[in-house]
């Protein structure tokens, strides 16, 4: 018997890019929705799940309930997820308030507010290796790092000439297309790299070039100094490319980057959120990120929350 809440937050129909961003939101959401019961499916789930159950039971429990998924929701354990989601589904039940609202969460919505020319791949090349000369010690020392210097880094490159355009859209989405508003001339490029093993030891790739902002806020270079870890993750998983899936990128950057870095991500998060509304979109641009669903400070809130919930993979240096 398929259970409304879990069919609807993992089953085979979900959009899950369009939708949620992640799978916290994608069960919160349906939690709040007015036709659901959490009682309900908690006794469903009790009924399924109990304390003698396998991962692989747990797995098999929620799939016959209506999910469709095979790697556990969050992290690396079905176990440590189903403790979470059964806690979270009773804490619903007695504490109404912690439901969230419709107005903290959209129920359609888009998360680009930015798009930018695209780059061709020569032009994208030049710059990305007009960067790396540029910030080569930085590198170096990001590569002689060990794993806990992380797996990505990300930078920033004024090109001296007009590169492309920085094109704020409407907010409104129809049919997946959004219009441009406003557009701004940029000499500035953002580039992703992440590191890997070889043969020959460490070694860059380049994962994306994009056109920058032309101008940055005035506390932009404070706040990555401040937050370098946020930075190389922000902009080196987030930043604008036509690849860009913020559900697949996250999950991605959680199984790949260290213990350490997660950390590091988590506790320089919870300075980033102590900023007011607009004082953190304007650091989240500054850091590269082109993430910006109406409800950004949830969608940080979870992301630093899963950090600190669930195991990862912490010795992965693979993105």
């Amino acid at each position: 018997m398929d259970d409304p809440i879990i069919e609807e937050s993992f089953g085979e129909d979900r959009d899950i890019v369009y939708t949620s961003l992640d799978d916290r939101e994608a069960l919160e959401r349906q939690i709040a929705a007015p036709n659901h019961d959490a009682g309900l499916t908690l006794g469903r789930w009790r009924a399924a799940v109990d304390a003698t159950s396998s991962e692989e039971d747990i797995r098999n429990a929620i799939n016959s309930l209506g999910a469709n998924v095979w790697q556990p929701l969050e992290g690396t354990s079905w176990r440590r997820w189903a403790t979470w989601f059964e806690n979270r589904l009773q804490e619903a039940v007695d504490h109404p308030d912690t439901v969230l609202p419709s107005e903290h969460l959209p129920d359609h919505y888009t998360w680009r507010r930015r798009t930018t020319t695209r780059l061709d791949p020569d032009a994208a090349d030049r710059w990305a290796r007009e960067a790396s000369r540029v910030d080569v010690r930085r590198i170096e020392d990001w590569l002689a790092a060990d794993a806990d210097g992380g797996v990505h880094l990300y930078l920033l490159y004024d090109t001296g000439q007009v590169v492309g355009e920085v094109s704020d859209l409407e907010e409104r989405d129809t049919y997946g297309h959004q219009l441009v508003v406003r557009s701004r001339s940029s000499t500035r490029v953002g580039v992703r790299l992440s590191r890997s093993l070889t043969g020959n030891g460490m070694h860059p790739f380049v994962r994306g070039v994009h056109v920058a902002e032309p101008v940055d806020d005035p506390r932009a270079a404070s706040w990555r100094a401040a937050w370098p870890t946020l930075t190389a993750v922000l902009g080196g998983c987030f930043s604008d490319t036509y690849q860009l899936t913020p559900w697949t990128d996250q999950r991605r950057m959680l199984f790949a980057e260290p213990a350490a870095v997660l950390d590091r991500l988590a506790a320089e998060g919870d300075e980033l959120l102590r900023l007011d509304d607009d004082d953190l979109h304007a650091a989240v641009v500054a850091l590269g990120c082109f993430v910006e669903p109406p409800h950004l400070r949830l969608w940080l809130t979870w992301m630093f929350w899963r950090i600190r919930t669930f195991d990862w993979n912490p010795e992965e240096l693979d993105p």
